[in-house]
């Protein structure tokens, strides 16, 4: 270890890139692309209960189903883009907005509104999810 030290930075964090240890994994992974996505996979769960939570989500099941609430995540995918198909191009396989309308029209689109909602709620990031949430939460 002694060693390790004595190396400048830039050798030391390429060095220990490489380390096999649990812990050095475990720090590699919290700040790779893969850790964002899994914190953003365990945040999903959480969040989608507090969107059906919403009071306009509560409302929308009497009324209209769940229309209102599809209505306003769309809404927020628009102010969010500019686009309502940029955000389908996260998703695997969508590189243009032609490739999302014929996978929204044929795919998605003939789902019940649960689905839609949970589709495109999970494209939201964790923050975008936060910003949305507590728009209508405070």
């Amino acid at each position: 270890m002694e060693i390790y030290n004595k190396l400048p930075d830039d050798i030391r964090n390429k060095i220990f890139i490489h380390f096999r240890s649990p812990s050095a994994e475990r720090i590699k992974f919290h700040y790779s692309d893969r850790g964002k996505l899994m914190d953003d996979i365990r945040h999903f769960p959480k969040s989608l209960k507090q969107l059906y939570n919403l009071p306009h989500a509560c409302i929308s099941v009497q009324l209209l189903g769940r229309a209102s609430l599809l209505n306003s995540l769309w809404r927020e995918a628009h102010m969010l883009f500019g686009d309502y198909y940029k955000i389908w191009e996260r998703m695997y396989r969508i590189q243009c907005p032609n490739t999302a309308k014929w996978w929204i029209g044929s795919r998605y689109a003939v789902h019940c509104h649960t689905f839609q909602i949970n589709s495109l709620w999970a494209l939201f990031t964790k923050e975008e999810r936060n910003n949305y949430l507590h728009r209508f939460i405070f």
